[in-house]
């Protein structure tokens, strides 16, 4: 139920408060209502769509944000109290939102409003991001984003983006140079060419563990940070150099 959840904001109002539109005719389901409300702000998130990652880059959606009514696998229980304009907002979709499969098979008991493939790690300070399907593997990483009140928040991803939740850009902007060397992300697309980029990726690569002190590792996240500061514009002797690099840790 995308175009419940993914919402425009249409007026700030202070930094608690932030009125928004949900984008009612955005994904497969039809005749969800388009409904202007207010909720609280710290309930409003930037969205990273598949279509806003390239290798080395992650762009949030420009007007679009996603509501995230919990901080853990499931709503928030308490979300009539801890947060009633959310809850208003999002009850006005009940019946709609209880005939999510996701909620019936994964989520049986828990508040209508629930999210599936949610956690804790939803909230890591920087995420390494790919594309569930593409023609090709890339990955990128992505830290926080503004929303219009000018607050700096997580990005959170959409389902089509698997990602590995990590705490500071120095270890992310690692494994998207690690992820992203001719010599991973040519293999990871040879195997994947008839599956879906899923988790899998991380399962099976025997990536290093990150160690600041090691010099190859350091030397990627450098050469990563800089790439990704010109937006992914990465040249041919920047990836062979990724490559030389990762093969030393190999």
């Amino acid at each position: 139920r995308n175009g419940i959840f993914w919402v425009y904001e249409t007026e700030y109002r202070t930094e608690e408060i932030a009125s928004i539109k949900n984008a009612a005719t955005i994904g497969k389901t039809k005749g969800i209502p388009e409904i202007t409300a207010n909720i609280e702000s710290k309930n409003l998130f930037p969205l990273l769509r598949g279509q806003g990652v390239k290798p080395f880059n992650a762009t949030p959606d420009s007007d679009l944000r996603i509501i995230v009514p919990q901080r853990g696998m499931h709503g928030d229980p308490d979300l009539a109290i801890n947060s009633p304009l959310t809850f208003k907002f999002l009850n006005k979709f009940k019946e709609q939102l209880q005939n999510r499969s996701s909620l019936k098979r994964f989520q049986k008991g828990q508040p209508f409003y629930s999210l599936w493939s949610t956690g804790e790690y939803t909230f890591a300070p920087f995420k390494v991001l790919w594309r569930e399907i593409g023609k090709s593997f890339a990955a990128a990483y992505v830290g926080g984003s503004s929303i219009c009140s000018g607050t700096e928040k997580t990005v959170i991803p959409d389902h089509k983006l698997y990602f590995i939740p990590v705490e500071t850009e120095e270890e992310a902007a690692y494994l998207a140079g690690f992820l992203n060397a001719p010599m991973i992300s040519n293999a990871v697309s040879a195997y994947a060419s008839q599956l879906s980029l899923g988790v899998s990726v991380a399962d099976y690569l025997n990536i290093p563990k990150f160690d600041a002190e090691n010099r190859y590792m350091k030397i990627i996240s450098e050469l990563a940070i800089e790439i990704s500061s010109r937006t992914g514009d990465a040249s041919d002797a920047e990836f062979y150099r990724l490559d030389e690099l990762v093969g030393k840790l190999l």
